[in-house]
């Protein structure tokens, strides 16, 4: 780039051949728009709030993709899948008998009658109104 006569603080560039004003670091962003700081931060700000509603928009009752947390009623018993980022949980299938529910690849609930298998594992006898959390492919029974 060469400077135009006459036209010191400007600049060409050689590709358009057109007039390029200089950028000041004081005044001008590196984007060329001439944004100041306030109009930056305003900028910035609404970005931020657009990627926390559409990541938002994921979370429900039941789902929270930003921690990790899944839970679906299973056989009139509660079950919570803790690490298991997903924006969308399937449903609760009919299984042999019981219920199945399979929010994530590390995590397969099945509860028939008053039994609760996890991974093909079972953990024992559930009672009324019992909790089940699941972290990490390990169930542990909350009694209520």
């Amino acid at each position: 780039m060469i400077p135009i006569a006459g036209q010191s603080p400007r600049l060409i560039d050689m590709r358009t051949r057109s007039p390029r004003p200089t950028l000041h670091a004081s005044t001008d962003s590196p984007i060329g728009s001439g944004m100041k700081t306030f109009e930056r931060f305003k900028l910035t700000a609404t970005a931020m709030c657009l990627c926390i509603g559409i990541g938002l928009s994921g979370c429900s009752a039941s789902n929270n993709p930003l921690l990790g947390h899944v839970s679906a009623e299973v056989g009139g018993h509660e079950v919570v899948v803790t690490n298991c980022y997903r924006m969308f949980v399937p449903d609760v299938q009919p299984s042999d008998g019981g219920q199945r529910f399979k929010p994530c690849k590390e995590a397969d609930v099945t509860i028939k009658g008053d039994m609760v298998f996890v991974n093909g594992e079972s953990y024992g006898h559930l009672s009324s109104g019992d909790r089940v959390l699941v972290e990490d492919g390990r169930a542990k029974i909350e009694p209520r």
